[in-house]
């Protein structure tokens, strides 16, 4: 391949890698502005996106006596770094047969490594976080509701 062919491939390349970063600044604008809107709500709770955004293959076996380990990235409203902010957390999943018993599948939760803000996060999962943020504000506001509820029924089984 001549220099030539490598310097019309490096100005396309150039050229896309800076459309790439224009879109990803108006992604990361996007969530600065969903981010500043839920702070002054001032919920005051961590809501967390119930389906994560990215998962890894499994890993591990399927028999009787295996078990099979996945990962994934979930989004949220949490405490993060001093602040309440968009965040992210690392789940990891864990899926069995209860002694063996193929009647009887368990998967444990568990949460791998620390809650962080999603704007420390990399482009791809912030990108993957706008993709979800409608259906992550309509649980959120499904979830503020359900805590209201809550709140109205406790204070009304106590007579305050």
């Amino acid at each position: 391949m001549s220099n030539s062919n490598f310097s019309s491939l490096f100005s396309s390349l150039d050229s896309a890698a800076t459309e790439l970063n224009q879109v990803s600044d108006s992604v990361n604008k996007t969530l600065e502005t969903i981010e500043t809107k839920l702070v002054s709500l001032n919920i005051g709770f961590d809501i967390w996106f119930p389906n994560p955004i990215n998962r890894s293959d499994s890993q591990g076996g399927a028999g009787l006596r295996e078990t099979s380990t996945e990962y994934g990235d979930v989004i949220g409203f949490s405490h993060a770094d001093g602040r309440w902010c968009l965040a992210h957390k690392k789940l990891k999943w864990i899926t069995g047969f209860y002694q063996g018993d193929e009647e009887c599948i368990y998967t444990n939760e568990y949460r791998h490594g620390d809650i962080s803000p999603l704007s420390k996060q990399s482009r791809e999962l912030r990108i993957k976080a706008v993709e979800v943020m409608p259906e992550f504000l309509a649980h959120c506001i499904q979830e503020i509701r359900e805590k209201s509820q809550k709140i109205v029924g406790v204070q009304s089984h106590l007579n305050v």
